[in-house]
């Protein structure tokens, strides 16, 4: 079982995601939506289950409305991850409250962002997710954040980045046109 976060979901989703950066090496990340839509086709091939925690499908609807014409309509969204068995909408109920409230206990007294830059709000949302992937005992959360993929790996949950993922294979060519088989002579 794997969890996508809302940046590999834009990816799939929008032609407008924009750039990403590879912290490596400092460039572009190639291909980017091409990765990610590789990646789809592989974990759907595998008949893997892919999980959307709630918090990102509301990011995503969000992103959705702010993005005019660059993504798929709500509607069109919302109907993909309900139709097709592949994905898991999972909310954030009471057990993923209880493992997000074990994940604080474990923050210094004083520091309670942990090191973090990130806004009080955006620390909170981040523990959501990845409390949604642990009781719903994902191995790998497919993220481009840094903070995100930190406490994932800190729960034991393999944290997977775009610039991570393999390019997708080249087209081959087709040999004949599907119409017409090889022509003897």
């Amino acid at each position: 079982m794997v969890v996508f976060d809302t940046d590999f979901l834009s990816f799939f989703f929008s032609d407008n995601a924009g750039a990403v950066i590879d912290p490596g090496s400092g460039l572009p990340v190639e291909r980017v939506k091409e990765r990610v839509e590789h990646l789809f086709e592989c974990l759907g091939e595998r008949k893997q289950k892919i999980v959307i925690p709630t918090p990102v499908l509301a990011e995503i609807l969000i992103f959705c409305q702010t993005e005019k014409g660059a993504m798929k309509a709500q509607d069109e969204i919302l109907h993909h991850f309900t139709s097709d068995r592949n994905f898991d909408l999972a909310p954030f109920d009471v057990m993923a409250a209880v493992e997000a409230a074990q994940m604080f206990a474990g923050i210094r007294k004083g520091d309670k962002r942990d090191g973090s830059r990130k806004t009080w709000a955006e620390l909170k949302f981040d523990k959501q997710i990845v409390a949604i992937a642990k009781v719903r005992k994902a191995d790998i959360i497919y993220s481009n954040d840094r903070g995100l993929s930190k406490h994932a790996k800190a729960c034991g949950i393999n944290a997977v980045a775009v610039w991570d993922l393999p390019l997708p294979p080249p087209q081959q060519a087709e040999l004949f046109d599907k119409d017409e088989g090889p022509t003897v002579e």
